[in-house]
């Protein structure tokens, strides 16, 4: 039991913290036994049929740590006497994205599995492929295996499931430049909006980073809202560093921060053609020292391009 609970204070404690950067989901899975049936037991099953939970944190676009349930059974063998088992794991996953919407992934971790009256903690292992939608919900099928979860019997499973990723949303009040009735062939008003230029958010990094921190994530939940509600809208990624250090090593440092802002905003959904990353080293006219002054200096600047759209 107090594995049990050390498992779950590991995974909701995190979610409470960030969380606009986990999600949720369901599986159905195919399991079986290596090495459970060898004898001539006519009665040895070594297959079944499962159902779980899983939930994850994003660390970072490419890291997740993710812990999930399942109950597999019923297995009957010459080694395992038991009516199912109970798993319970914790893993970091690592992605590779094929495209905008496909994704592979590996894992590595731990598992406590029960059985019977025992339990004990045992590897885990495992790769799947994920595919994002449009909307929050995302697909995934996998395989894992648990290694010698009893007596030298590998507990291994294909798993398919459905996540749902929660996020915070917030309204965002756009900038109106002007207002024309057009009209149409069936003269019905309508109207041109223009959204003018603005500063949607400023991520701040550490001294010499090149990668956003979780905490940094939320700052952009703001920007996320504004890209889905305006899809004719695309966005300049301004990348600065301060001034230690080389010109040209700053100048790539700006370049590679701008770069995180646009990758992490293309995982979210959002079509790379509409992102502009650029970097440009030290700040201009910075005439500072000052601690202060050099860690605003390090930072990405998301700015909104002018556009129009119609409404009625």
């Amino acid at each position: 039991m107090n594995l049990k609970l050390f498992f779950f204070l590991l995974f909701f404690i995190p979610l409470r913290s960030i969380a606009s950067n986990y999600y949720l989901g369901t599986t159905i899975e195919k399991t079986w036994l290596d090495n459970a049936c060898n004898s001539d037991l006519n009665r040895c099953t070594d297959e079944g049929e499962g159902i779980g939970i899983v939930g994850g944190i994003d660390i970072y676009d490419w890291l997740t740590i993710e812990s999930g349930y399942s109950y597999s059974g019923l297995y009957r063998t010459d080694k395992l006497k038991h009516e199912g088992i109970n798993t319970i794991t914790l893993s970091p996953k690592f992605s590779i994205n094929l495209s905008d919407t496909v994704s592979l992934y590996g894992k590595f971790g731990a598992a406590w599995i029960q059985y019977d009256s025992k339990s004990n903690i045992d590897l885990l292992s495992g790769f799947g492929f994920q595919v994002k939608t449009t909307s929050p919900i995302s697909f995934f099928v996998e395989y894992q295996t648990i290694n010698n979860i009893y007596n030298n019997i590998d507990l291994n499973s294909v798993r398919a499931g459905i996540n749902y990723r929660f996020g915070k949303r917030e309204n965002v009040s756009p900038v109106v430049e002007a207002v024309e009735n057009l009209g149409t062939e069936n003269d019905i008003p309508v109207q041109e909006i223009t959204i003018k230029p603005k500063l949607l958010a400023t991520v701040k990094f550490g001294f010499d980073k090149e990668h956003m921190s979780v905490e940094q994530y939320n700052q952009l939940n703001d920007v996320l809202v504004f890209l889905e509600k305006y899809p004719e809208s695309s966005v300049l990624l301004n990348g600065y560093s301060d001034s230690v250090g080389a010109s040209h090593y700053n100048l790539e440092l700006s370049k590679k921060r701008a770069m995180d802002v646009s990758h992490y905003l293309s995982q979210k959904g959002i079509d790379t053609s509409r992102l502009k990353p650029t970097g440009y080293g030290e700040i201009l006219d910075s005439t500072s020292s000052s601690d202060y002054e050099r860690r605003n200096n390090r930072k990405v600047d998301i700015v909104s391009e002018e556009f129009s759209y119609y409404t009625k």
